[in-house]
C-alpha cells in the first residue's frame, strides 16, 4: 500500500482599500466578513482551473483543504498532495481578488507535517494578533483570548 504524502502551506491573505497591491506601504490593510476557509478554497479552485486548465485544475485540487483561516491576521493553512504542491503555490500567488476587493496571498512557509506547520502558524498569528490590536482598539484581555482560541484551533488541525 502507498501513502499519501502532503505538504501544508502557511499563507497570509492581505486585502488592501486601494488597487495597488503591489505595495504594502502604500495600501491599508483591512478585515472583511464573510472570507472563510470555504471562500479561500473557492478562489483557488478558479484560479488553478483559470491558470492550468480544467484537467490539471482536476488533478492538483484533488487533495486540497483549507484547514485554518483566521480572518483578523489573514493567516491561513492548507494540505496538499506533495506532488502538486507547486501548483498550488503558483495559484495562490496569482489571486488578486476576492470577492471583488484586491488582495494579495504571500505564502509564508511550506512543511513537509503539520507539527512544524502548526508551530509556524502560531507564531505569526500571534504576531499578527498583537499588530492587530492597535488597529482594532483591543484591550489585552481580548487579544489574549483571541491569541488563545487561534491557539486552541491551530492545535486541533490534524494531517
Amino acid at each position: 500500500m502507498v501513502r499519501v504524502k502532503n505538504r501544508w502551506i502557511l499563507f497570509n491573505l492581505q486585502f488592501h482599500a486601494d488597487d495597488d497591491v503591489s505595495t504594502s506601504t502604500a495600501s491599508i490593510p483591512m478585515i472583511l466578513d464573510g472570507i472563510h476557509a470555504g471562500t479561500v478554497s473557492g478562489v483557488l479552485r478558479d484560479t488553478v482551473e483559470y491558470l492550468f486548465g480544467a484537467v490539471a485544475g482536476g488533478v492538483a485540487l484533488g487533495g486540497v483543504n483549507v484547514k485554518y483561516y483566521n480572518p483578523l491576521t489573514g493567516l491561513g493553512i492548507l494540505r496538499c498532495l506533495r506532488d502538486n504542491h507547486r501548483l498550488v503555490w503558483a495559484a495562490l500567488t496569482f489571486v488578486s481578488r476576492i470577492r471583488q476587493h484586491p488582495c494579495k496571498i504571500v505564502v509564508i512557509r511550506v512543511c513537509g507535517t503539520v507539527k512544524k506547520c502548526q508551530m509556524a502558524a502560531l507564531r505569526w498569528d500571534r504576531q499578527g494578533l498583537l499588530e492587530a490590536r492597535a488597529r482594532l482598539a483591543l484591550t489585552d484581555a481580548e487579544t489574549a483570548t483571541r491569541i488563545e482560541s487561534s491557539r486552541k484551533e491551530i492545535a486541533a488541525i490534524e494531517g
